[in-house]
Parts: structure tokens; C-alpha cells; sequence
């Protein structure tokens, strides 16, 4: 009964469209997530890929991204994914393969917003969550504060000083990430056993270094492409040796500006991604890079929870190449 209530409030959701408020589109969003969350973690990932691609997942040999995603949502974590992804324990990992000095400064690791003392942290500071993807505040140190950022629905940025900002807009904030668990919400069950802290570590961007990010995808330890980011800013896609791809990322949204050019250490960068990727068969390694510098974010094993969306579509299909051995990217994908 639960899951015929589910599978009616998934496809209610879908269907919800005659009008496109955007009080008709908050209502179709949570009631599909709703419905998506009531359903058995197996159904949830097929009817993502099923949405992106039009088939059920070939998990035994995967043809696409999707595919390989729903192999790691769909299988048991392994202990290093886990590691992996928890934000505390990720670190001495990284270190020991490829070096501590990757690694941001990290002032505190707590369980509680009442352990921090704000007053011993720098003004320009950045908070996360020890067990997410995207739980992140930015506090940029700036003087006087200028404005607040919110983008998509997960990271804040605060042009401002730590010391003016409403400590309770913090608390709020943090405390929301320690109630949030990805493996209900969205069936990604590395996050199940990771501990829940607040970690706060160094501001690294400055308004004439700005922090350049790269999400680099690789398969067994290969790099099929990189999405390089500033901020909310998309710039286009581009292969190992930095050559622009004709493609939109995962999310399917276009380049809204200009590619920069090549950094310095891009292919360090690359050799550091592949290095860290190479135990799983589908990661995404995050790495920043400003002043000169190389640094780690995050590895990714559910990029989107299996919810993505290439243009063109078929550029899903190079990472089902590069899983079987092919490490080419078709011409047509450089137009």
C-alpha cells in the first residue's frame, strides 16, 4: 500500500504542469519528492534513469554516466566510500596519496553550533557539514557587508565579516545541515553512518584572485572531463588537456561565461584526480584553485543522486567507453 501511495504521488507530481507558477512548481516538487522518498531505494534510482535515459540501469555493464551512478546508489558502500565522502575523514587519505598541502586549513571539527567560538575564527571564513554535498557558508570578510547569496538552495555566501553576522542566521543555517541525512532523502547511503559535524576551515578566494572550481569527472582513474565553475558561473566543459568540450554539464544548464585560461598546474590537477579516483569506477574529484594554488574540496560518488541530464544527451555514453576502456572522446562533442 505504501508503495502504490507513492508511485500516485510521484506521478501526481509529474503531472501537476498546467500551470507554471512558482507556487505549482514548489507543490509538483515536493509532492514527486515525497512520493520518490516513500518508494524502495531500487524503484527511486530506475525511475531516475529511466527519466534521463528512457531504460531501466544496465548495472553489470554500464553504458552511460547514469548507469554508473546507479551502481553506486544502488550497491553496498564500500568502507572507502564512506571515508570518502565524509569530509572529516576524507582528509588524511588525501594526504597520504598525494600530499597534505592540498588540504584547506581547518580551524574545527564540532558536533554542535554551542561549540563553536566564533570569536576565534577569522571574518573570512567558510563553514560546511562533515556529511553532505553542498552545505556550505561563505563569509567572505569583506567590510562593509554588502549582500547575501543563496545558490541553489545549499550554499550561502555572505559578503561580509564573520563578526556582523546574526549568529542565529548561523545557528539556523547548521543546524539544519545536522538534521539533513542524504541516504533517506535521496537513497545515497554512503552518507548513512558518517558523523554529523560543522566543520569550519580558511576563506581562500579575494576579489583579485577569485576561487576557480573544478569538478573533474573520472572512470577508473581516468579523466572523462572537467566542468570548471566560479561561483554561480559555468564555464564550458573541457577534456585531460584542457581542450573546450561542446557540451552542458550533468545539470544540462549552459556556459554563462567565458572559459579562463588554462591554470598553471592544470595538469598536476589532473594527475592529483586521477590519483584519487583511481579504487572507483565513477567519482567526481573537486579541487580549487587560486593564488597559485592547488587545493581539495570534496569527492563525489552520487553526483545529482542519479539525476543528471547532459547536452547532448549522448555524451552520457563516453563515460560507458572510458568504463570499458575506450579513453577517447568522440570529435563530435569538440563541435
Amino acid at each position: 500500500m505504501a508503495v502504490l501511495a507513492a508511485v500516485v504521488a510521484t506521478g501526481l507530481g509529474a503531472v501537476i504542469v498546467a500551470r507554471r507558477t512558482p507556487q505549482v512548481r514548489w507543490v509538483r516538487r515536493h509532492v514527486r519528492q515525497v512520493g520518490e522518498i516513500l518508494l524502495p531505494l531500487r524503484t527511486q534510482v530506475w525511475l531516475r534513469v529511466i527519466k534521463n535515459q528512457g531504460r531501466l540501469p544496465r548495472l553489470r555493464s554500464p553504458e552511460t554516466f547514469s548507469d554508473l551512478v546507479a551502481r553506486n546508489l544502488l550497491g553496498r558502500p564500500s568502507p572507502l566510500m564512506v571515508s570518502t565522502t565524509d569530509k572529516v575523514a576524507v582528509r588524511p587519505w588525501v594526504a597520504a596519496l598525494v600530499g597534505a598541502e592540498i588540504l584547506p586549513t581547518r580551524f574545527l571539527s564540532v558536533a554542535s553550533f554551542d561549540d563553536i567560538d566564533l570569536a576565534a575564527l577569522p571574518d573570512a571564513v567558510v563553514l560546511k557539514a562533515s556529511h553532505g554535498s553542498g552545505m556550505t557558508l561563505v563569509v567572505t570578510g569583506q567590510s562593509p557587508a554588502t549582500k547575501t547569496v543563496v545558490w541553489d538552495e545549499r550554499v550561502v555566501v555572505i559578503e561580509g565579516r564573520l563578526r556582523d553576522v546574526d549568529p542565529t542566521t548561523l545557528r539556523a543555517i547548521t543546524e539544519a545541515w545536522l538534521a539533513t541525512d542524504y541516504s533517506r532523502t535521496l537513497g545515497e547511503r554512503q552518507y548513512a553512518t558518517i558523523p554529523r559535524r560543522i566543520l569550519a576551515e580558511e576563506y581562500l578566494g579575494s576579489p583579485d584572485d577569485p576561487l576557480l572550481e573544478y569538478g573533474i569527472y573520472c572512470v577508473k582513474g581516468n579523466v572523462v572531463y572537467a566542468q570548471v565553475c566560479l561561483g554561480q558561473e559555468l564555464y564550458r566543459a573541457v577534456d585531460r588537456s584542457y581542450r573546450p568540450l561542446s557540451i552542458c554539464g550533468i545539470t544540462g544548464t549552459p556556459p554563462t561565461g567565458e572559459l579562463p585560461p588554462e591554470p598553471r598546474y592544470f595538469s598536476e590537477m589532473v594527475r592529483i584526480a586521477e590519483t584519487l579516483s583511481a579504487p572507483f569506477d565513477c567519482v567526481r574529484v573537486d579541487l580549487h584553485h587560486t593564488d597559485g594554488r592547488m587545493i581539495f574540496s570534496e569527492v563525489t560518488h552520487t553526483t545529482l543522486a542519479g539525476r543528471s541530464s547532459f547536452d547532448p544527451p549522448e555524451f552520457s555514453d563516453v563515460f560507458g567507453r572510458f568504463w570499458r576502456g575506450d579513453h577517447t572522446i568522440p570529435e563530435t562533442f569538440y563541435r
